[in-house]
């Protein structure tokens, strides 16, 4: 929006910019006629807003203003996406023989997922010390672990295993070690 430019070279104005970038796009789209959500807009002013915080940390400039505070778009929370209702999901997800084209492990992840709540990346990387099936009250651990961290802080979560999500960890005690690290890799195959 602004070219590449130095850390130190950005100002309030570039911030402005790349803002009213964002606002164009959520008015009238993009080159392909998308409409991103002032959600996204605000995930990328804060990613910017982070970078810069954190650059000039590192630097030893901690108290340097940064540009891009306060530039968020007001978030419309009421147009959420609706929940799966139970029914299409017993009369989709869990009619006989609608899962049958996918491996075993695509199968489990998916299953796993549906009253655990978790993300498909937490199911993914599950390791065989996180599935808690011995347990009185059978669970999986989301934590953080030395090679992987984990979304947020409130990520970190015990989440107790019921129905369909439970057969399909007792089926994979040892986790999923076909997708292990390749959530996009499920993420096509499902």
């Amino acid at each position: 929006v602004v070219g590449d430019i130095p850390m130190t070279s950005i100002t309030r104005d570039e911030a402005i910019r790349f803002r009213n970038w964002w606002a164009d796009r959520i008015k009238n789209g993009d080159e392909n006629g998308k409409r991103p959500t002032p959600y996204t807009a605000n995930r990328r002013i804060g990613n910017m807003r982070t970078l810069y915080t954190k650059y000039f940390s590192y630097i030893g400039q901690e108290d340097r203003p940064n540009p891009f505070r306060k530039l968020s778009f007001k978030d419309d929370k009421t147009k959420k996406r609706p929940p799966f209702s139970v029914n299409w999901l017993t009369n989709e997800i869990l009619r006989p023989g609608a899962l049958s084209g996918l491996n075993n492990e695509a199968r489990g992840i998916l299953l796993a997922l549906l009253e655990t709540g978790a993300r498909p990346s937490e199911i993914c990387n599950l390791r065989p010390e996180n599935i808690h099936l011995a347990s009185r009250i059978p669970y999986i651990e989301i934590c953080e672990k030395q090679d992987r961290e984990v979304k947020a802080s409130a990520s970190n979560r015990k989440i107790p295993l019921v129905g369909v999500s439970l057969e399909a960890m007792k089926a994979n005690p040892d986790g999923f070690p076909r997708y292990f690290d390749k959530d996009t890799t499920l993420s096509n195959s499902l």
